[in-house]
């Protein structure tokens, strides 16, 4: 019984999403750790990736695809990589709006920087969000957005039909991830 353990890590700089997360939230709290973590069980955790993809995974319109697509463990959403990363119809991005998307990640990580004290859960509570995370949060969803339709949605309810739609091509075409 000793040996009962799951260690899951690899020596290299990662992205984490958490596993649990409140449904209260407008945004996925997830971060960038470094090669000295060892994530446990209750995070995903994606290792090397592009630094674009921080973007996407923190934008609104992925988390309306999280609150459909996720279980649930009481009032909390469950992340799944299989349903909510893997399947996540991703836009296609090229350089310029990679170069975008970069940028205003970084924006948005100096943004939390200057609120050091908070946790990222505290970070991201939709009541307590500081104002200009938020506004820098508005900014990443306006360009994210922009990759899949030129205008805005109207609501999640326009994002969640619109995302679907996709889904529905992706695997037609068999261009699943």
């Amino acid at each position: 019984s000793h040996r009962f353990l799951q260690i899951q890590h690899e020596p290299a700089k990662a992205l984490m999403v958490p596993r649990v997360s409140s449904e209260n939230r407008i945004y996925v709290p997830c971060g960038f750790i470094d090669a000295d973590y060892v994530v446990s069980d209750s995070s995903n955790v994606i290792y090397n990736p592009p630094l674009f993809i921080f973007a996407i995974l923190s934008s609104r319109i992925h988390m309306t695809w999280f609150k459909t697509v996720a279980g649930r463990i009481r009032n909390s959403l469950r992340y799944s990589s299989n349903f909510c990363y893997n399947a996540f119809p991703f836009p296609k991005v090229n350089e310029n709006q990679k170069k975008k998307l970069e940028e205003i990640t970084l924006e948005i990580l100096d943004e939390r920087e200057k609120f050091s004290e908070l946790n990222l859960a505290q970070l991201y509570d939709s009541k307590k969000m500081p104002a200009s995370l938020l506004k820098k949060h508005l900014e990443l969803d306006e360009i994210v957005e922009n990759m899949y339709e030129k205008q805005n949605f109207v609501d999640d309810n326009n994002r969640i039909r619109y995302l679907f739609e996709l889904y529905e091509k992706m695997i037609k075409s068999n261009s699943l991830i």
